[in-house]
């Protein structure tokens, strides 16, 4: 005696053909939408609402068919392959650029979010910018100078001195941060 394997249907999200085929074959019957539904869950132990049959229905009349219609590679990328060159090629050009002022300069047809990824999958992540002292050979030779004059100077003379607070006043990016897009070893560039 064999057993009849019992199927089970209501872990997808997605309702399989044969539940399809079954709706297609009880509405040619002349079944009403809420009554296939019915039908279905008391057969298949499967819930499906009233709007999943009529729209069943529908594509099978139009298309003959209960498979689904959607393109297995997915939707084609909103970028294409000049696009990611040009992005590169700006990263290259402009370290500092915001994703916004590239997809302005580019002309770029794409959300921020989808520049963003782009750049990601490219390598091209966004780095704390490295420090580097803002000092000239004018800066470099005062301040020689300065160690040389008071280079004699006992704790007591330096007692005599008054040191005032000081306090960093930046005129861009308030927060003294810069980020750079680059790759991963282009660190020193």
């Amino acid at each position: 005696m064999e057993i009849e394997e019992t199927k089970d249907y209501s872990s997808s999200h997605l309702i399989p053909d044969e539940i399809k085929w079954a709706i297609i074959f009880l509405k040619k019957l002349g079944g009403s939408n809420k009554g296939i539904a019915s039908a279905i869950f008391q057969h298949f132990n499967r819930s499906v609402c009233h709007k999943s049959v009529k729209r069943i229905w529908e594509k099978f009349q139009r298309t003959d068919s209960v498979e689904n219609q959607w393109n297995q590679a997915g939707r084609p990328r909103l970028l294409t392959e000049d696009d990611l060159e040009a992005l590169a090629l700006h990263c290259v050009e402009d370290r500092i650029a915001s994703v916004k002022e590239r997809i302005e300069d580019l002309g770029i047809e794409a959300s921020r979010e989808t520049v963003n990824r782009r750049l990601l999958d490219m390598g091209y992540k966004a780095y704390r910018a490295r420090k580097k002292p803002l000092l000239t050979e004018e800066h470099m030779v005062e301040r020689l100078q300065f160690a040389e004059t008071y280079k004699d100077w006992t704790v007591e003379d330096w007692e005599n001195v008054i040191f005032s607070d000081e306090s960093a006043f930046r005129l861009t990016n308030s927060n003294g941060r810069t980020m750079v897009r680059r790759l991963e070893d282009e660190a020193w560039e």
